[in-house]
């Protein structure tokens, strides 16, 4: 996955009237894309998009670092994209209930062995 030249963390966009930070990535080499908000954050998309299918069987996960510690970290979300008869292509959306607190971390991660371009980003709106 390309590192900093490609990776733009915190683009502020507007959705809905409401400002939302974009952490985008490209590549293809394995995934993980890390926010890095520094107040509370809710979670409002994370989306993986692939130039073909992967047909090796893993799974693309969105997981939680947990300011408080590794006793909190969790795999919020996993979906393999090789099973089943949809374009291969992820998205797991937020809703109300997924707030996160100053300092925590969201990963969106695949380790991608078939070596499909990727093209990820998770959304977030600050709080």
């Amino acid at each position: 996955m390309t590192t900093s030249a490609s990776y733009r963390p915190s683009i502020t966009e507007r959705a809905h009237d409401r400002p939302v930070n974009v952490y985008p990535a490209t590549g293809t080499g394995a995934l993980s894309l890390v926010t890095t908000e520094r107040g509370r954050f809710r979670l409002v998309q994370a989306t993986i998009r692939f130039s073909a299918i992967p047909t090796t069987s893993q799974d693309a996960t969105l997981q939680l670092d947990a300011s408080d510690g590794a006793n909190y970290d969790s795999i919020l979300r996993r979906v393999n994209p090789s099973v089943g008869t949809g374009n291969g292509d992820v998205v797991f959306t937020g809703g109300d209930e997924d707030i996160y607190e100053a300092g925590d971390q969201l990963t969106l991660a695949f380790t991608n062995t078939d070596a499909r371009t990727i093209g990820a980003r998770i959304v977030v709106e600050p709080m």
